[in-house]
């Protein structure tokens, strides 16, 4: 399994954990974005079924702040190591 950043050209992986997830949570990202990392927190993470983790994603992908969601990308790039 490979990690991964999700948004922004430029911003590289340092030792398989994205060294800029704050900043990148921080940035204003598309609403498409902020779901997939959402999504993928719930499913990879949290153990949700695919199908109940985008729908769920879908309804909090605009609710998470940018420190959770920095958080959730620092955790999902440890994972994928």
């Amino acid at each position: 399994m490979t990690s991964r950043c999700y948004i922004g050209s430029g911003n590289k992986p340092r030792g398989s954990v994205c060294a800029n997830a704050h900043a990148e949570a921080t940035e204003s990202w598309r609403r498409e974005d902020r779901r997939r990392v959402v999504r993928d927190f719930f499913v990879e993470v949290l153990g949700i079924p695919p199908e109940t983790g985008e729908e769920k994603a879908h309804l909090l992908g605009d609710a998470v702040g940018p420190e959770a969601l920095a958080r959730m990308i620092y955790l999902l790039a440890l994972l994928r190591r």
